[in-house]
């Protein structure tokens, strides 16, 4: 734990070398080389005499290096017993004795263990240099591993350690602790590359407990596992992708790959969706697997793979899973936007939760409007040629092999699931499954016949609940029909969700076309076995209504069996089935029936956030401020202690009536426990709202400026109580946006000083923080503020405060704090390029070109440090030509002068003189004034 702590710290460590049991070297980037002795040994008195094999150990390991003065020993033991000689040596003071029996231990051998030949061969004169050597580069480190209340210092370290980085839970500690002893394998070399394993190792831990079963971590031991030609075959003919697929490469590269790539892995710090946009069968799922494989292999990116994407404990645990880790993220969910639950879930993930979420989608089945975080939408692109080019190489095929139907198809098709199964098959995909549905009818017909229902529902994207599929057959023939032999190839149980589905919606198309039977007759079967009663029953036959109403060309019209069923499903449905049979509606332009659905959900009174928002999807604008929000509003009274609702209620105000919003808001913010900084980001981005509204409309100008008043008020009681703690780069950014436009200087004050508090902020908030909060704050504040929150604070962060004054009108305070971090840090190379930068600012050219030139020489190929210097040697030369222009107009002035003087004199003289004279002194004045 110890060394895996070193190689992902900030001491330059590379690598870390086991040149035997009790033997360690560890290598820095500076060249820095540290030989370490271990020695677990707990009883031992060490004693001068006791250390000999360490010491020679040493001192052969000193003459090896030869004249190197980067070279360090240390000794490593568990043992605290040792003897005052050692003790002198540890603090340096060794004596004249203590020297003379280290060289005599050097050279002495005893029993059967003999003294190196390299020193025996020493001459006196050079033992005793290699003596001084040793003194001066030994350090001692002992106590390393003794017990403390059952646990050894290894557990103690490694605990601390993660309590550092935020991992506070003794259960997670534990596991972790375990989870790196185990990873420790003896090896030759231990690098950078091992600790990522090592974290790897400690997220999956994690991870699995906490998800409890509904995520799959991705590992590098699923690369590794071997995959067979049959599975491949099977993937080649529509059947779902998985990691071992993508990890043997049986994939065709895309060439969309690279971007796609870039996109996932750009640094975020809060969530944000990737959302590849594609046709059926272009490639979804697959380059899902594939980024997202390539992201966890290249940059050791956590990669969660959702099961069960509607499940609620997935999107709960986010924030918990990030806070334990500390770690940005990837969720991998396929097709997330075909479950509303999804939307939900969504919504509870916190903005500030660094993951990123790669899913695929249909063209329209994205919804920007009900999601909350940003999205990325890449639009997939069709088979392009040097696609067909690599498919072609994977299957080690030729243009010239394929017959001329196999070539028709194969440059006709634009679909991925096509094109592999003609080069795996070499048949059409119709032709290819025509074939398989005879086999099916001659080897199992119970498979064959419900078959036809599976793909049939899947078409439309739906998957059928095995215990629908069950009550179609009288004679229980489909029971538990995923399990027969027959229907392994062709029927598919999606993990823990007991729902049956084909292999992929392109096969169901296909397969049911060559059924052919009518669309609505098996619709009136599949209602026969509707309960309306059972949940499961009536979301499944919510979801296939709806996506049958929405890809049908035109209205259907249904039986009588099949209208009766879905009346009485609405009727038994909750609230959050509703919005299902609200799309039904309005897919089949039923825009009278879809209103009543809606004033049906508001009528049932929402109790919990989803529901709200499940009815606020169904209603337009005018019916959501006339007849959702009195209702809304009334509940919250009633029930303040639902939070989420409130804040949704809040957002709906600001959206509809921002008006009225002061009022619930200072509710709000009265009954506000700060422990959730959603909650803050929510009132402050409110506020900001209103102020906007209220500058906009003049509202503020009127009634001696009360309203501008009660959100100050507002303000004060938040600030009054939050801390640094609760202080995030989120919620830093939404003060900025309110702070502002107050006039309250103690406002800006205590706004500025929790955000230079936070050591979370950046540097791009640090510097919006000071260039819009000082403007009115005088220098001895800003000084105080300094002084009280970075003493201690980190150097990077004390220079940011400093790069940040640049933008404002207090240079002399930036110039006071880059003097003083000169003195504290001579040799550091960001405050002598920082405080260069200044200098350039302030014309300072002289000062400037001295400290840029320390840092060329420290590092010259620093970004922008060239175009530093080029302005530096440009204001020097400025002031040498402006200098010589002053020095030029002197001699000049003085000329002038003595002219005009004589000619002064000479128009005293005579009057035939004197005109000429002042025409010429007017002249000269108007020179010497230019």
């Amino acid at each position: 734990m110890q060394l895996a702590n070193l190689l992902v710290g900030r001491n330059g460590l590379k690598k870390v070398r086991y040149e035997g049991v009790e033997d360690v070297d560890l290598l820095y980037e500076g060249g820095l080389e540290q030989y370490i002795q271990l020695k677990n040994e707990p009883r031992t008195r060490y004693t001068i005499a006791a250390l000999r094999p360490v010491l020679q150990a040493f001192a052969v390991d000193l003459l090896e290096a030869g004249e190197k003065s980067n070279v360090q020993v240390v000794l490593v033991a568990r043992s605290h017993d040792r003897n005052e000689a050692v003790d002198r040596l540890i603090a340096r003071a060794g004596t004249n004795s203590d020297r003379e029996e280290i060289a005599r231990h050097l050279v002495l051998s005893t029993g059967t263990v003999k003294a190196p030949d390299k020193l025996l061969g020493l001459k006196p004169e050079k033992l005793a240099v290699l003596v001084e050597q040793l003194v001066s580069k030994i350090e001692m480190q002992f106590g390393r591993g003794d017990e403390s209340d059952g646990e050894t210092l290894f557990e103690l370290q490694a605990r601390s350690r993660m309590e550092e980085r935020g991992i506070f839970d003794v259960k997670i500690q534990r596991q972790a602790v375990a989870a790196l002893r185990g990873a420790l394998q003896p090896r030759a070399e231990f690098s950078a590359e091992d600790v990522e394993r090592l974290v790897s190792r400690f997220v999956q831990t994690t991870a699995l407990e906490r998800f409890a079963g509904t995520v799959e971590l991705l590992t590098d031991e699923q690369g590794n596992s071997p995959v067979n030609a049959h599975r491949v075959q099977q993937y080649y003919e529509g059947h779902p992708a998985s990691w071992e697929i993508v990890a043997a490469s049986a994939d065709v590269e895309r060439t969309q790959l690279a971007s796609i790539l870039e996109r996932i892995l750009e640094p975020c710090d809060s969530a944000r969706i990737v959302c590849l946009v594609g046709d059926p069968g272009s490639g979804k799922s697959t380059m899902l697997l594939r980024s997202a494989w390539e992201a966890h292999r290249r940059m050791q990116v956590p990669v969660l793979r959702a099961r069960i994407s509607g499940s609620e404990l997935i999107w709960t645990q986010l924030r918990a899973f990030y806070k334990e880790v500390r770690r940005s993220f990837v969720l991998v969910v396929d097709d997330a936007f075909r479950d509303a639950r999804v939307f939900d879930g969504l919504d509870s993930v916190g903005l500030d939760v660094p993951v990123t979420i790669v899913t695929a989608a249909w063209p329209g089945e994205l919804r920007r409007a009900q999601i909350r975080q940003p999205i990325d939408e890449i639009r997939l692109k069709g088979v392009d040629v040097d696609e067909r080019v690599r498919a072609l190489r994977l299957f080690n095929k030729q243009m010239s092999d394929l017959t001329d139907e196999q070539r028709r198809h194969f440059e006709a098709s634009s679909s991925f699931l096509v094109l592999m199964t003609v080069l795996s098959t070499g048949k059409g995909l119709r032709e290819h499954y025509d074939g398989i549905l005879r086999w099916l009818r001659e080897k199992d017909s119970a498979v064959y016949a419900v078959y036809e229902y599976v793909c049939f529902v899947f078409q439309f994207g739906v998957s059928c609940p095995a215990i629908v599929l069950e009550r179609l057959d009288k004679a229980g023939r489909f029971y538990r029909i995923v399990n027969r032999e027959a229907a392994s190839s062709v029927l598919f149980e999606e993990d823990g969700s007991n729902q049956i589905r084909a292999a992929h919606i392109l096969v169901a198309r296909e397969v049911s076309a060559i059924y052919g039977r009518s669309p609505l007759n098996l619709l009136d079967e599949i209602a026969s076995t509707i309960d309306p009663q059972d949940e499961r029953h009536r979301r499944f036959w919510a979801h296939l209504m709806r996506a049958f109403a929405q890809q049908s060309q035109e209205v259907v019209t249904f039986s009588v069996a099949t209208v009766s069923k879905v009346s009485a499903s609405i009727c038994a449905a909750p609230i959050p089935e509703l919005p299902i049979w609200h799309a039904f509606y309005r897919a089949q332009g039923l825009d009278d029936e879809a209103q009543r659905v809606a004033e049906l959900a508001v009528n049932r009174q929402p109790k919990i956030a989803s529901e709200w928002a499940n009815v606020l999807g169904m209603l337009r604008g005018d019916d959501v401020k006339g007849k959702l929000l009195p209702v809304m509003r009334q509940w919250v009274e009633d029930h303040p202690e639902e939070r989420a609702t409130f804040r949704l209620y809040l957002r709906l105000v600001a959206e509809h009536s921002v008006g009225v919003l002061l009022e619930p808001l200072e509710t709000f913010v009265r009954t506000l426990t700060l422990d959730a900084e959603g909650d803050l980001v929510l009132v402050l981005r409110l506020l900001n709202r209103y102020l906007s509204w209220g500058r906009k409309k003049r509202r503020f100008l009127d009634a001696g400026g009360e309203r501008l008043m009660a959100v100050e008020k507002i303000m004060v009681a938040m600030l009054g109580r939050m801390d640094g703690s609760l202080v995030s780069s989120d919620v830093a950014r939404s003060l900025l946006g309110v702070v502002p436009m107050l006039t309250s200087l103690d406002l800006r004050q205590r706004a500025l000083v929790l955000i230079l508090g936070c050591r979370s902020c950046g540097e791009s908030v640090v510097h919006q923080a000071v260039r819009t909060l000082t403007v009115f704050l005088g220098v001895d504040v800003l000084r105080r503020i300094y002084v009280e929150r970075f003493e201690g604070a980190e150097l990077e962060f004390k220079v940011s405060f400093a790069r940040a004054l640049r933008a404002t009108r207090h240079l002399g305070l930036a110039v006071e704090i880059y003097e003083a971090l000169l003195e504290e840090n001579p040799n550091s190379v960001l405050v002598f390029f920082c405080y260069g930068e200044l200098l350039i600012k302030l014309r300072n050219y002289g000062r400037a070109l001295e400290l840029l030139g320390v840092v060329f020489e420290g590092q010259p190929d620093r970004r922008n440090l060239r175009l530093r210097l080029a302005q530096a040697n440009e204001g020097l030369g400025l002031l040498a030509r402006r200098a010589k222009k002053e020095a030029e107009a002197k001699v000049y002035y003085a000329r002038a002068r003595a002219y005009l003087d004589a000619a002064y004199s000479r128009a005293q003289q005579g009057s035939r003189h004197q005109m000429r004279a002042q025409d010429r002194m007017k002249s000269m004045r108007r020179k010497s004034s230019l």
